[in-house]
């Protein structure tokens, strides 16, 4: 038995060594879909919005946070999920007590129902919140939603009582799950990431720290004795904060950042950090120097791709940080034929109005001349006034566009033929476009009997402007009646085609017109002889 044990557990590792060379292998970046809407609001939450039309008059809300059992210390094992839990139990605009609906009876008021609609999961690396099948009809129903989601990211109550409750659902957890596949598992992480945290990381954690734990700290943090017109950020990491969650004897660190502005004295000012409840910190800034005229122009995406029919649009940001109100001139320096529009908060605009210290959205359009050729392109934008200025460098790369057409030298798609004879056709093969083509193959879709070749029989390269010519012989069948006869004639890449029905005559050939008239020479003979010998009677 003993063996058998070891057996299986030996299998166990290696398979999840395998497991663990698998992951190790490069991943590839997932292409994102063209459908979702990406951004990053001020506070660094990076957003997705995609819109489904299925289900109707239904939104799905998630919020991922990059925080997990990985970030506990071996006296916190389990309060990643531990905190996940407490979520549910009361947050600042969802108390759950007498003052008003916690999440769970609120959601459910409107059809959202927990556990099934409503959600969470914690893992190594992330936790993860979920509200789904929410109706849409009441717009106070969505705006609640994100509610929610905000009290999630920083506003989660942890009141006493609620913790030692959730205590007990944690624990039945922890022993529903602790069989022993997962006790095979959570000693084979030692072996599998050696002086690595993953060796001890399981979310559902120690048993010990959930019923042994002390209560967290929640601590209001403030800035006090700011001069007036400066502004401060607090952040834990990338998240802004007013409050910080605290366990006994642990640390956490905050910074500070305090915006100063531009139309300030020289000298010392003192301010003070205040942590309530816990202590001060009082806090010196020495101002060196006074005064600035200095502007901003900037983007985070200066160059885009795309053909001569595309349309360009930058983001762009222009921040005044002079002490003055000033209106700013918007100028490009693009080539000839470009087109490009300045949108200041929606509007078309040639200057934008920009307060001391503040920013303005401009929106920047450039359109392509249609026979633009394919290449890089750089755009100058410049943001002006008579004290300050500044300059942005945009880029639009045109890949060109495919084009091509197929006619004759004088435009005639119209040709007579003899029966059984060739005739020679001049052909243009024109590239219309601003991209190379490439093995432009030439085909005819002919009459029965009927033989169409060309010379040359297949063109590898034509420039953008360029035309290339080539002869098409086409053989008419013999047996070919007098009558008009389409031929269809086109030239191919794997990108573009472009075909022209050609009309062509069939004739009776020449032998069979001199023999129609020996023919009737020789009738009108032999009416003659008959009239001359036997003459009238």
């Amino acid at each position: 038995m003993k063996h058998l044990l070891r057996g299986l557990f030996i299998a166990v590792l290696i398979i999840c060594c395998n497991f663990q060379s698998v992951f190790a292998q490069p991943m590839q970046q997932m292409p994102v879909d063209k459908n979702v809407r990406i951004g990053k609001l001020d506070n660094g939450l990076t957003y997705y919005i995609r819109h489904n039309a299925l289900p109707e008059k239904r939104v799905e809300f998630y919020i991922a946070q990059k925080v997990g059992s990985i970030l506990e210390e071996p006296q916190q094992r389990g309060l990643a999920h531990f905190l996940e839990h407490m979520a549910f139990n009361g947050t600042k605009h969802f108390p759950g007590d007498e003052t008003g609906l916690g999440i769970i009876p609120w959601c459910e008021t409107k059809g959202i129902k927990f556990g099934t609609n409503l959600n969470a999961y914690t893992s190594v690396d992330q936790t993860v919140y979920n509200i789904s099948n929410v109706p849409t009809e009441n717009q106070n129903v969505v705006d609640s939603c994100l509610l929610i989601l905000h009290d999630w990211s920083s506003a989660i109550n942890l009141a006493d009582k609620e913790i030692d409750k959730e205590r007990g659902v944690i624990r039945e957890e922890w022993r529903s799950r602790n069989s022993g596949m997962l006790r095979i598992m959570t000693d084979a992480q030692a072996t599998m990431y050696p002086d690595s945290k993953y060796a001890d990381c399981m979310p559902i954690g120690s048993i010990d720290v959930i019923n042994n734990y002390d209560v967290v700290k929640n601590v209001n943090l403030s800035v006090k004795g700011l001069p007036r017109g400066w502004n401060y950020e607090l952040k834990a990491g990338t998240w802004t904060i007013s409050e910080l969650a605290v366990l006994p004897h642990d640390k956490k660190n905050v910074s500070l950042k305090v915006d100063i502005p531009l139309k300030v004295n020289k000298g010392t000012y003192r301010f003070t950090v205040v942590a309530e409840g816990l202590g001060e910190l009082p806090i010196a800034i020495t101002v060196s120097k006074q005064g600035t005229y200095q502007t901003d122009f900037t983007t985070n995406q200066p160059n885009m791709q795309g053909n001569s029919k595309s349309s360009f649009t930058f983001n762009a940001t222009l921040k005044n940080q002079t002490a003055e109100q000033q209106l700013y001139a918007l100028m490009a320096q693009a080539p000839r034929g470009w087109n490009v529009v300045f949108k200041a908060n929606y509007k078309q605009a040639t200057s934008a109005q920009v307060e001391p210290n503040a920013t303005q959205n401009i929106t920047i359009d450039i359109n392509p001349p249609a026979n633009v050729e394919a290449g890089s392109y750089k755009i100058p934008v410049r943001a002006t006034t008579s004290t300050t200025s500044a300059e942005l460098e945009l880029e639009v790369v045109i890949t060109g566009t495919y084009q091509m057409e197929l006619t004759t030298p004088r435009g005639l798609l119209s040709s007579e033929i003899t029966a059984g004879d060739n005739k020679n056709i001049d052909l243009i093969v024109r590239n219309t476009g601003s991209a190379e083509l490439k093995d432009i193959q030439l085909s005819a879709n002919k009459p029965v009997d009927w033989e169409v070749t060309f010379e040359p029989a297949k063109i590898n390269r034509l420039k953008a402007g360029e035309t290339a010519n080539v002869t098409a012989t086409v053989k008419a069948s013999k047996k070919a009646l007098p009558g008009d006869y389409v031929t269809k004639i086109s030239a191919k890449t794997p990108e573009v085609n472009s075909s022209a029905d050609f009309r062509i005559a069939v004739r009776t050939p020449m032998i069979w017109g001199w023999m129609g008239v020996l023919i009737i020479l020789v009738a009108l003979g032999c009416v003659y002889y008959l009239f001359r010998k036997y003459g009238r009677r």
